[in-house]
């Protein structure tokens, strides 16, 4: 399978009724420097980040996407839920130490 690059990875055939991929890029439309996503994620928790990781993998087997493109996201997600539980342990330790005090 040809890829067309990480920002805009092809339509898989179980989201082809959807129109786009859920972690395309529509850089063409928008002037912004950063491109925006055309559709949005949930990716506030470490579990929405594990559902998408794992659809990703799904298609990679499937053979819907390049392995070297699942690769891509499921790093940049892997970072994500990291930076996600960074921060919660920062929460709950710092609620720990405002209850000891």
């Amino acid at each position: 399978m040809t890829s067309t690059g990480w920002l805009t990875p092809p339509q898989s055939t179980a989201l082809a009724n959807a129109g786009t991929h859920p972690m395309a890029v529509n850089s063409e439309t928008s002037d912004d420097p950063i491109p925006k996503a055309s559709s949005r994620l949930r990716l506030s928790t470490v579990a929405d980040v594990k559902r998408q990781m794992r659809l990703i993998f799904i298609e990679a087997r499937n053979g819907e996407l390049a392995t070297a493109e699942a690769s891509r996201y499921i790093w940049m997600l892997d970072r994500l839920a990291n930076l996600i539980a960074d921060k919660e342990l920062e929460e709950r330790i710092s609620q720990l130490e405002s209850e000891h005090d």
